[in-house]
Formats: structure tokens, C-alpha cells, sequence
């Protein structure tokens, strides 16, 4: 593919990609951190039997690693996108 853009129209399609990825990425970590407090909140009201506490601190355990996988995920991506030839 023949590269038509100038070099300040490539910086500015790579920033605005970026922003984009960072919204996005951003609105995922809320929605997920959202799902988190609230199994926090469940489990210390106390009124779940045992098996159903395990299960949502697990959930906890692999929310938390999703978030950090978005996160990373993210990063790996924006430094990627960010050489411009």
C-alpha cells in the first residue's frame, strides 16, 4: 500500500488512533473495576453461604488479573502504533 500522507496527517491519524485506544481501553477498565466493587459489596453484606462467597472472591481474583491484562494489553499496542515510518 502506497503511503499518501504526509507526515503531519500521520501523526495525527496515529495520535487520534491512540486516543481512541485509550478511550476505549479506559471505558473497559471502569465497567470492569464497576463489576469489582460490586462483588466487594456483596460479599461484605454477609448474607451469601460459602460456596457462592468462594466462587465471587475467585471472579475477584480473575477481574483483577483482566484488568492488568487490559491495561498491558493496551500499552503493548499504543508502543507498537507509536513508530511512525
Amino acid at each position: 500500500m502506497v503511503n499518501l500522507l504526509h507526515r503531519s496527517d500521520a501523526i495525527f491519524y496515529y495520535g487520534m488512533e491512540i486516543l481512541g485506544s485509550t478511550l476505549r481501553t479506559t471505558g473497559e477498565v471502569f465497567v470492569a473495576f464497576a463489576a469489582l466493587r460490586v462483588h466487594h459489596r456483596v460479599l461484605n453484606e454477609h448474607k451469601i453461604d460459602v460456596i457462592a462467597a468462594k466462587m465471587m472472591r475467585r471472579e475477584q481474583v480473575v477481574g483483577v488479573i483482566g484488568i492488568a491484562l487490559i491495561i498491558g494489553g493496551h500499552l503493548m499496542e499504543t508502543f507498537a502504533r507509536l513508530k511512525i515510518e
